[in-house]
């Protein structure tokens, strides 16, 4: 209680409390630091995955595409027996290829 009355009457010296402000500073600065770079982090992480999604969405799209391509080409050929259809089948399966290359 003694040390309390006395520091009431003489104050706190400006050089402590200049160090203690430092301290609490740089100790502050570390923790935006440190949170700063698992921020850039995740939003890495996080634009690689919606790049790669991205990708696979196109090719899931593409290969959807060519498969329907596919299947109609053989219900038209197996409905009228046009040569056509089966040529043009046989050109996308073989050829062409997009559903291996999806």
């Amino acid at each position: 209680m003694k040390n309390l009355e006395s520091l009431k009457k003489r104050g706190i010296p400006i050089r402590k409390l200049n160090t203690v402000m430092l301290i609490v500073a740089i100790f502050v600065s570390l923790i935006l630091f440190v949170a700063m770079q698992m921020t850039n982090s995740i939003y890495n992480e996080t634009k690689d995955a919606t790049s790669k999604l991205l990708t696979l969405r196109k090719d899931a799209y593409n290969l959807q595409i060519a498969s329907d391509y596919l299947t109609e080409q053989m219900r038209c050929f197996v409905v009228s027996g046009k040569k056509l259809y089966l040529d043009n089948y046989f050109k996308e399966a073989f050829e062409t290829k997009r559903r291996e290359n999806s």
